[in-house]
């Protein structure tokens, strides 16, 4: 016990403790080393053209992601129309009816299910008016009535 007392105290004594070397080298013989900060003359050089061409890239990837996400948000489908189903598809008066009645106020919007392009239209018999759309997927449905 009394070894281990002195050995503590004179680790105490020399300003170090267990496990740490003295914070400052000590050099056997001569000066101590010492390391002096090198200034350096440093050029700074800015490339306006870069940092433009740069600015403009990230711009146009910006632009191009949102775009992106507008899509993918833009509903692929929606209801051609809203109001009052009146009649369903199946026999009606002892006939087959082809189709579905939407009772709503005159003036009230119809649209198609789909994006596409308006390729024929015209009046039909019994049915009002059709519409033919083809489809951005290049499809084309047959032809369908639309009583206004």
């Amino acid at each position: 016990m009394a070894a281990v007392s002195v050995a503590t105290g004179a680790i105490l004594a020399s300003g170090t403790s267990i496990g740490h070397a003295s914070p400052l080298p000590v050099a056997a013989e001569g000066p101590a080393l010492v390391s002096v900060p090198e200034i350096l003359d440093l050029v700074r050089t800015t490339d306006l053209a870069g940092i433009a061409e740069q600015l403009g890239k990230t711009r146009q990837l910006e632009a191009e992601r949102a775009a992106l996400a507008y899509e993918a948000e833009k509903p692929r489908v929606m209801a051609p129309v809203s109001g009052t189903m009146t009649s369903n598809f199946g026999p009606r008066w002892g006939t087959t009816h082809y189709g579905l009645d939407i009772a709503n106020s005159i003036g009230t919007p119809i649209v198609s299910a789909t994006d596409g392009v308006v390729i024929e239209s015209g009046p039909a018999a019994g049915f009002g008016l059709w519409v033919r759309i083809q489809q951005d997927d290049g499809t084309a449905p047959a032809l369908r009535g639309v009583a206004i």
